[in-house]
């Protein structure tokens, strides 16, 4: 996997605190950012953040290509979203696991339970920039075994069992 450390989002772009806490933690923890995806908060994301690493909207088929390029994914969410809290999973911390890279997610939700759980990355409280940046420097160390071709219809069983 990449061994620089970037920290990619690839996804909804609907709020601009959670790309804030994202970027600030990237700094602290010496981390690039790849930002790819769209939704309401791009143009106020862009006129705070002009020189941002920004790709664009994408389709499924340029993800494996995006994410080839990170070695962490950052799937953190406003916590007053309420899907999070009621167990939403992003498939984008999923996407990552699939493709042997490890997510930054949110602490005390069913999200970040699996993610523990299940050794798919590490979770921080949604926006504290430090413990952020600390589960970024954590989550880029870890080894995700179950990668694509290897052990994916274990991996996947994992994930229909949380889906259905």
């Amino acid at each position: 996997k990449s061994q620089q450390k970037v920290l990619g989002y690839f996804g909804r772009i609907r709020e601009i605190n959670s790309i804030r806490f994202m970027i600030q933690a990237a700094e602290t923890a010496g981390f690039r950012i790849i930002i790819a995806g769209d939704g309401d908060a791009v143009d106020s994301m862009l006129g705070e953040f002009p020189d941002l690493d920004y790709r664009g909207p994408f389709n499924e088929q340029q993800l494996p290509n995006l994410v080839e390029e990170i070695s962490v994914m950052y799937a953190m969410y406003d916590p007053k979203r309420g899907n999070i809290m009621q167990g939403a999973i992003p498939t984008k911390m999923l996407d990552a696991a699939a493709f042997g890279r490890p997510s930054v997610v949110n602490a005390n939700t069913p999200m970040g339970e699996l993610c523990e759980s299940e050794g798919l990355g590490v979770t921080a409280d949604y926006g504290d920039v430090s413990k952020i940046a600390e589960a970024i420097e954590q989550a880029h160390s870890i080894e995700i075994t179950s990668t694509k071709g290897e052990d994916n219809d274990a991996f996947l069983s994992v994930v229909n069992k949380l889906l259905n």
